[in-house]
């Protein structure tokens, strides 16, 4: 099971990499904002989650000086991932509202104020350590996503509206369904560490149930992200085809 959620958790970050290299090189012809920052926010999740677990088993394996300087130097880096991701959601989403600049501005310090307690706390030092530090970076990352998600609802039911008009793009709308879906799927991950390791005081990849939804919630993210931000030919076709009829 263990080496499942392994293989499942190497495909989203394939898949992650991939739509994130994709927007990058979008925006370098672009040079729209967006796409910038969606392609930083995936390019340093996928980095910054996958690296550190192959190194800690294979590279840095052993606690030492190497191993707690990479182990942070990693996590930085998902940490600007997240920090891109508060920064999109406000300038796609909430372009002109005050308190969204507010909220984006707060989720920043705040995740940036749970890595450098992380720092402080020496959890880098270990590969996975239940500490506060640890607590508020799932918190504020639960908060962070579940913004994403009602933000993507919130558009795509204005947007459904809309297509029974005939005054929205269906691919488009379904598009904004999908990045919400796929910001759900990211939330379970989330759930269940912070279940495992802080209510049940066990590790997450030796919990059978934790595994399941683990490997479950993220061929759901790795799927629906890339349909997403690159929806294939057939799926255009078919939503194309049932807006006509």
């Amino acid at each position: 099971m263990r080496s499942l959620v392994v293989l499942s958790m190497l495909i989203t970050t394939v898949v992650t990499l991939t739509v994130g290299v994709r927007l990058l090189l979008a925006a370098r012809r672009t040079r729209q904002i967006p796409e910038l920052l969606y392609g930083t926010a995936f390019v340093a999740t996928a980095v910054g989650q996958v690296f550190p677990q192959i190194g800690q088993r294979l590279l840095w394996s052993d606690p030492g000086v190497l191993a707690t300087t990479l182990n942070t130097l990693f996590f930085g880096i998902f940490v600007l991932g997240s920090l891109a991701l508060w920064n999109v959601t406000s300038k796609v989403f909430r372009p002109g509202d005050e308190w969204a600049k507010w909220l984006c501005w707060m989720g920043c310090l705040a995740t940036l104020a749970a890595y450098g307690l992380r720092i402080v706390d020496g959890d880098f030092a270990v590969s996975v350590a239940p500490s506060r530090g640890l607590l508020a970076h799932y918190a504020i990352r639960i908060l962070l996503l579940g913004w994403v998600c009602f933000e993507a609802f919130r558009w795509h039911a204005l947007l459904r509206r809309r297509l029974k008009l005939g005054l929205a793009d269906p691919v488009a709308t379904n598009q904004i369904l999908l990045w919400g879906i796929s910001g759900v799927a990211a939330v379970v991950p989330a759930l269940v560490i912070v279940l495992s390791l802080f209510v049940l005081h066990v590790h997450p990849l030796e919990w059978w149930p934790a595994l399941s939804a683990i490997m479950l919630s993220v061929f759901v993210v790795s799927g629906g992200m890339w349909c997403a931000f690159f929806p294939p030919a057939w799926l255009r076709t078919s939503l194309e085809q049932r807006a006509l009829g």
